[in-house]
């Protein structure tokens, strides 16, 4: 993946809340590390795609296609972000 800048763990967890937030329409104070966005947000195949995408718009990286799968937390959501 090539990144146009570093970020920390803390401001990828902090965009991935914000892009599921925004998709999922759910309150952000709901949010943990932990908390599962298919299981708990509802999110499908599709959401998660579509949050990828808006990760590669926001930070100008390029994620595989694949990169989606098996990503169920929101912590798992911004590995692919942190550097």
């Amino acid at each position: 993946m090539g990144f146009s800048k570093e970020i920390t763990r803390k401001e990828a967890y902090e965009l991935v809340k914000d892009s599921v937030c925004s998709l999922l329409c759910c309150a952000e104070t709901d949010l943990t590390m932990e908390t599962d966005i298919t299981s708990d947000l509802g999110a499908d195949s599709l959401d998660k795609v579509s949050l990828m995408m808006e990760f590669e718009d926001k930070m100008g990286i390029s994620a595989p296609e694949n990169s989606v799968h098996g990503l169920r937390t929101i912590g798992q959501m911004g590995n692919p972000l942190f550097n």
